[in-house]
Parts: C-alpha cells; structure tokens; sequence
C-alpha cells in the first residue's frame, strides 16, 4: 500500500494470531466494507504511521494498557466494537472514543454508571450479523 494513500478505515486487533473470532472479523468486514479502503492490523505502532479515517478497535478483550499510548497520540475518531468493559481502567481508556459497541448486558451497563459521553450499543458480536457459514468451512479449509 502506497504510504501516502489514506485508508478509510484501519482495524486493530488480534489477526492472523490463531485468534478465530478476530480472524472471522476480518472476513466479515472485508465482505461489509467492500467498497472502502480498509486495512486490518496487529499492530498497534501502525495507528501512529499509517493515514487513516476512522480507527476501529476490536473486538473481544482488546482493551488493554497497551493501547492508551497510541490513542492519546492520534488525531482521527477511533471506536471500539464488539468488545466487552471489565472495569474501571478499560472504561477509562475507552473513554474518547467516539463510539463503543460491546457484546454483553454487563458492559453496557458499566459503561452506562461511567457517564460515557459517546454513543454506546449493545449488540451481539457483530460477525454473527453478516453470517455465512462457507465462511467457516473457508476458514477451516485455510487452517487445514
């Protein structure tokens, strides 16, 4: 990819680390956001290198310490989705987001007592909602 090029969106997550449930979020977004120009990612650096739009951040346990660095250092909208709030530090290091998509009753109730200023949806795991199951035998089929 041309480093000049601006992506639309840049995704941050646990791909092509044998983590499924990243690994089937790629493929359903790439099907979702055919028409832009996206790039997925496991590392967190390329948020501070590469020209972007929007940062989305998921899903699963993706916030974590790690990340506040780079998130503080940035200047485009970033959101979490499909994620799941723990406690008090995630909640914080979500804070400034501009949207956060979790997965569960819980963290949308503990994001709600956080005051959060951003818009906040509770929704199944967003690859449940473009479910294919050839994605499962292709994915299978790539691992096999």
């Amino acid at each position: 990819m041309d480093s000049d090029q601006i992506l639309d969106i840049l995704f941050y997550g646990w791909y092509n680390k044998d983590n499924v449930g990243d690994d089937l979020f790629e493929i359903s977004f790439k099907k979702i956001f055919k028409n832009l120009k996206i790039k997925f990612t496991n590392n967190i650096k390329e948020t501070l290198t590469l020209k972007y739009k929007l940062l989305i951040l998921g899903g699963g346990n993706i916030i974590h310490p790690d990340i506040i660095d780079c998130l503080k250092q940035i200047n485009t909208p970033y959101e979490f989705w499909s994620v799941s709030v723990l406690g008090e530090d995630q909640a914080a290091i979500a804070a400034n987001s501009r949207r956060i998509i979790v997965r569960d009753l819980e963290s949308a109730d503990f994001m709600t007592k956080t005051k959060y200023k951003g818009e906040l949806i509770c929704a199944p795991d967003i690859v449940f909602t473009n479910y294919d199951p050839s994605i499962i035998k292709q994915k299978r089929n790539e691992i096999t």
